[in-house]
């Protein structure tokens, strides 16, 4: 465009340095490379490493899709490792289910959450080595012996009494009354234990149904206490025995160990050997309880032992909380 100038004569616009038009001197390298990058020829060359660019990466993500299906293709091929019952002895879900039933049972006074857990595995550990140097063969067969999803279920399951909150309470309650100075003869704590038992018999009848779903209470120990209740037999036998932070674990942990075994015998049968519950639950004098107080008497004052000796004679105990129940709901 022109513009009129004071002679009334159009002048030709004034031309600005081309350094002016970039608002600086184009004398280096990189500002070269930027002219050419943006020059019309240089299109194709844009166009060919945004291609090579796309090509890269259709093909990193062509690899990884390919390594990711091989991985998936040999999982699903690979087959999922059996669980057996020497796995399912030393798995993190019954040293863990364990640890949680002895701090409910005894508190604080076995020590910290972790110190108990370590305890409780390394109390398995032991019940392992005592089968592997006692009884071989079993212990060998116990690695091949594989469980169902069903058998697993039910061999978990017959730990819960100990983690029990109506179980747990109870066996404080019979401790508690075992400890009273001059409690008197058999009868006379039977007695007392009916009174401190009886507000519970709605709770106890729908534990039950829970514990004795075919009618017959859980086989903690072959026959029932009335055959074969004994102290438990630890493994550490050259131990003295005192009621100390240590021998509650122990006692917990070869009390549920024997529990699990004799569920595997009820779900197993004969595929299930003895050997391992029977060494748990050996008698140390070859003499038996044959009452719920003798088994009561012979358990204090462990609370898992008192939760073992209820439950097997469960029925007994009902019977026991029926008569004073029968009393206090009629006045």
């Amino acid at each position: 465009s022109f513009t009129l100038n004071q002679s009334g004569f159009r002048s030709p616009p004034q031309q600005k340095p081309v350094a002016k038009q970039f608002n600086r001197a184009m004398t280096t390298h990189e500002d070269c490379e930027a002219l050419v990058e943006h020059s019309p020829s240089a299109a194709p060359r844009r166009s060919h490493r945004a291609l090579a660019a796309i090509a890269a990466t259709m093909a990193s993500a062509v690899g990884v899709a390919t390594l990711v299906g091989g991985l998936s293709l040999a999982m699903r091929g690979a087959p999922l490792q059996p669980l057996t019952v020497r796995a399912l002895l030393q798995s993190d879900e019954v040293k863990d289910v364990t640890t949680d039933n002895l701090m409910a049972l005894h508190g604080a006074t076995l020590g910290g959450h972790g110190a108990v857990r370590a305890h409780v595995a390394q109390g398995f550990a032991n019940i392992e080595t005592a089968l592997q140097q006692l009884h071989p063969e079993v212990h060998q067969q116990l690695g091949e012996l594989e469980l169902s999803a069903e058998e697993h279920g039910a061999a978990v399951r017959a730990l819960r009494p100990f983690g029990d909150a109506r179980l747990v309470g109870a066996s404080h309650a019979v401790l508690e009354e075992f400890r009273v100075p001059g409690g008197g003869d058999e009868a006379a704590m039977r007695r007392r234990l009916a009174d401190r038992l009886a507000p519970q018999l709605p709770e106890f009848a729908r534990l039950g149904a829970e514990l004795l779903p075919e009618g017959r209470p859980m086989a903690l120990h072959p026959g029932g206490a009335a055959e074969s209740w004994h102290p438990t037999l630890e493994v550490d036998l050259g131990q003295p025995r005192r009621l100390e932070a240590a021998d509650g674990v122990v006692a917990g942990v070869n009390a549920h160990a024997e529990a699990l075994f004799r569920a595997l015998e009820g779900a197993l049968g004969e595929r299930m050997p003895k050997a391992p519950a029977r060494m748990l639950s050996a008698s140390a004098d070859g003499t038996g309880n044959t009452s719920l107080m003798g088994c009561l008497q012979s358990a204090v004052p462990d609370p898992t032992k008192v939760v073992q000796c209820l439950v097997e004679n469960f029925q007994e105990v009902v019977t026991m909380m029926k008569g004073k129940f029968k009393d206090l709901t009629s006045r």
